[in-house]
């Protein structure tokens, strides 16, 4: 939820794609109904098309991906990476050119990796201590005698934010200079991806 409003915040989109397997299991990880929660309170239009992965290759699933992009794009002005695996890095040099070329601002949910492959932007956690050492803390105050019920388990992780410059300019998507500062990992180049 934090990433796509942060995602909002800096592209300020108004369409965004997102593309997931229709079923159970898939809307969970693609974590579907929250992306329509927070796109209804962004005001801003979903637009949904599914993919059967499962039941294809990853490879096929890939180029799949490349073409529902392409049929999206008129409809889309921005697109999330979802936990699909045929969005994973290793393939976005079959369907990243179609997304530049059609100047789609991309959220990569993995942040590096995907970032230097051609993501705009990437919003992930930093790395997993923190929650570690919160969920650690947390069994030594209930052996410690505390009552699980009055300790709070809310834990917001530290988000980690990497940019692309390459992608920007290709898409003519200009950062703010706040962000170029503000970010952990600028990536002047799209690593794999013509």
């Amino acid at each position: 939820v934090r990433r796509l409003i942060t995602f909002h915040r800096i592209t300020d989109f108004r369409s965004l794609g997102l593309v997931y397997e229709n079923t159970p299991t898939g809307m969970v990880y693609s974590n579907v109904e929250d992306f329509r929660r927070v796109a209804d309170d962004l005001g801003v239009n979903l637009v949904e098309r599914h993919l059967a992965e499962s039941r294809m290759t990853r490879t096929q699933a890939a180029e799949s991906l490349a073409v529902i992009y392409r049929e999206m794009a008129p409809e889309i002005d921005a697109l999330v990476f979802t936990a699909m695996d045929c969005e994973q890095p290793k393939y976005f040099h079959i369907y990243m050119p179609v997304l530049l070329e059609e100047g789609i601002l991309t959220l990569g949910q993995l942040g590096d990796p995907q970032v230097k492959r051609g993501a705009l932007l990437g919003i992930a956690e930093s790395d997993f201590r923190p929650v570690g050492l919160f969920y650690g803390e947390t069994m030594v105050r209930i052996l410690a005698g505390e009552s699980p019920g009055e300790i709070s388990q809310v834990f917001q992780d530290p988000l980690s934010l990497s940019i692309n410059l390459e992608t920007a300019e290709r898409i003519g998507f200009e950062f703010p200079e706040s962000i170029i500062g503000a970010a952990d990992s600028v990536y002047q180049t799209i690593e794999g991806t013509q």
